[in-house]
């Protein structure tokens, strides 16, 4: 008689702690007994589970609108090339360009095109691309502020429609040079 009131004893006791894992006590003594299990709801009522992104929300990478740092700017990765124009660009085409050789609204609007790209991949739950999004954007923004700060180069002489420069020949003999 004692081992029955031991096993009853252990059944008690694994039905309290598949009552704790399941949620209820009578939907795990029922469950044990040999009874079905209820019904799930319906796949269209319940919420859709979003994957947690790659890296916490509180990474920079993750983030619309950053400006690189000057030690981005000069690592090996800090120069990317230009692989597409910006949506809309009606400019000159910079691509395959390196960002510093871009004007300044090139690449406003290319750090603006690119925010906008990454933060469509995180929506669909892509977030290592869009983290490399967010990054270019954020590069692009540094090398804007950075040339924004230079001086713009002298200009350069403008060579006629054919593209050859032409050379002024002197009248008197200071001119041959042999």
């Amino acid at each position: 008689m004692s081992d029955v009131k031991a096993l009853e004893a252990r059944v008690a006791t694994l039905e309290a702690v598949v009552a704790t894992l399941i949620g209820g006590a009578s939907q795990a003594a029922v469950l044990l007994r040999g009874g079905a299990a209820p019904a799930a709801p319906a796949a269209s009522s319940r919420p859709k589970p979003t994957p947690p992104p790659a890296r916490g929300s509180s990474d920079p990478a993750l983030r619309a609108g950053g400006i690189a740092t000057d030690r981005d700017l000069d690592s090996q990765y800090g120069d990317p090339k230009v692989f597409r124009d910006p949506y809309g660009w009606r400019g000159q085409s910079y691509v395959g360009v390196a960002f510093s050789d871009c004007p300044v609204d090139y690449l406003e609007a290319l750090a603006s095109d690119k925010d906008k790209y990454g933060e469509k991949l995180v929506g669909e739950g892509d977030s290592d691309k869009a983290s490399y999004q967010f990054r270019d954007a954020a590069r692009a923004r540094g090398w804007a502020r950075r040339l924004a700060g230079r001086p713009k180069p002298p200009a350069q002489e403008e060579l006629p429609p054919n593209g050859q420069q032409t050379f002024e020949i002197g009248d008197g003999d200071d001119d041959i040079p042999f």
